[in-house]
């Protein structure tokens, strides 16, 4: 506990990865109730009445390219939400590797 307390030692891998997928699966409602708070701003409707005529005016091939688009951005933030907490997790494994070979070497 005193490693703990006095940072000597890290949080769990466990921990880690229980927030990874918190973030993960939280991503989509999160960004649904960002765009409820926008919606408060006349900015922002103005933009959503303009990309809703964007929409609009789109063709079916069109359509299929945007939503394959934002499709395809989504799995790039996801692998990027993933290779954040994979950099996390080696950085403290690293951390606890030096840490093991600093007390032996004493």
């Amino acid at each position: 506990m005193k490693d703990f307390l006095l940072f000597e030692s890290f949080i769990s891998q466990y921990v880690l990865i229980t927030i990874y997928y918190i973030g993960a699966f939280a991503l989509i409602p999160s960004l649904l109730l960002f765009r409820r708070f926008l919606r408060r701003f006349d900015t922002a409707r103005r933009l959503e009445r303009a990309f809703g005529a964007l929409w609009n005016s789109l063709d079916f091939t069109e359509r299929v390219k945007a939503v394959s688009m934002l499709f395809t951005l989504f799995l790039f933030m996801q692998i990027c939400w993933r290779i954040l907490f994979e950099i996390l997790i080696a950085y403290f494994d690293m951390h606890n590797y030096l840490q093991s070979i600093s007390k032996l070497q004493n």
